[in-house]
């Protein structure tokens, strides 16, 4: 089927975008817009587009700021290089519909391992989140802040001997300096990131800092040791009040007093200032702990 230039329609199995891609199904769907896999012409590589739908009406952010937004995305991960970051193909519009092109990530998001799996162990915890934290500090390295780190957005992939994960959707995410990224295209909800990850201070509207996506990486590490969320509640308001409440986060009882734990305690500490921790220097941490830490 030809591409379809300069007319907004719905992308079908068949479709050829930019005559490059060739859209092969639906991968996933949100409120701004959907994901599909496609394969490239060609190189028959498979690939993943993400197709900004434009929203409208009462309530909807101003189009072109959600234009600007999607394009902010793209400056994003057009900085990042790193084999645990998903990364950016390419990028153009068909009709009014912004898209970018990832590289397609086999597998399945962490948040369904666990969900299928349960708790995972301390050996594959460390594996995995060690390079889920490598993928932050190429990031952040690059003046990038993830700002929406969840299970959601992990892809663990088994196409080697181990299972490995790749940081996926920055979509939310923001410079570290701030520049050119400023509250115009932010809207409440994207500030928020998603409430039972979200650092205090990221709830509370303060300035992105990389120390936010690390409070995030903390409480997927105890979730991967457990097998639950860390914080939660009955409903929205719920989850907020507890992250927001001076009560510190627990830490599994396995870990208390060894090391990790203390590792994890610095990582979770609510107040933004006394967590002074760097992904990088986490990094390094945990490999010295490989090996006398033990959680299960």
């Amino acid at each position: 089927m030809a591409d379809t230039q300069g007319q907004a329609s719905h992308w079908s199995i068949g479709d050829v975008i930019a005559d490059r891609y060739v859209i092969e199904g639906v991968i996933g769907e949100g409120g701004f817009g959907k994901v599909y896999r496609a394969r490239q012409r060609g190189t028959e590589q498979a690939v993943a587009i993400k197709r900004l739908r434009l929203v409208t009406g009462p309530g909807a952010p101003p189009v072109e700021r959600q234009r600007e937004r999607f394009r902010r995305e793209i400056r994003l991960c057009g900085r990042l290089f790193h084999p645990n970051v998903v990364r950016l193909i390419d990028a153009g519009e068909r009709g009014d519909e912004p898209y970018t092109v990832f590289e397609f990530v086999p597998g399945r998001d962490l948040a369904t391992i666990l969900a299928e799996e349960g708790r995972l162990s301390l050996a594959e915890t460390l594996h995995l989140m060690t390079q889920v934290l490598d993928g932050l500090a190429a990031a952040h390295a690059a003046g990038v802040i993830h700002r929406d780190l969840k299970p959601h957005n992990i892809m663990v992939t088994e196409a080697g001997a181990r299972r490995n994960a790749i940081v996926l959707d920055f979509g939310t995410g923001a410079l570290a300096d701030g520049a050119g990224d400023g509250a115009r295209l932010t809207g409440s909800l994207e500030m928020l990131g998603t409430p039972a990850y979200a650092a205090p201070e990221q709830l509370r509207g303060l300035p992105p800092t990389p120390r936010a996506d690390l409070y995030a990486w903390g409480l997927i590490v105890v979730e991967c040791l457990t097998g639950s969320r860390v914080v939660g509640g009955a409903s929205v308001h719920e989850t907020l009040y507890n992250q927001l409440s001076d009560a510190p986060i627990s830490i599994p009882p396995a870990l208390r007093g060894q090391p990790l734990g203390h590792l994890l305690a610095r990582v979770l500490d609510k107040d933004v200032e006394r967590r002074d921790v760097r992904a990088a220097e986490l990094v390094t941490a945990l490999g010295a702990l490989a090996g006398p830490t033990r959680a299960e």
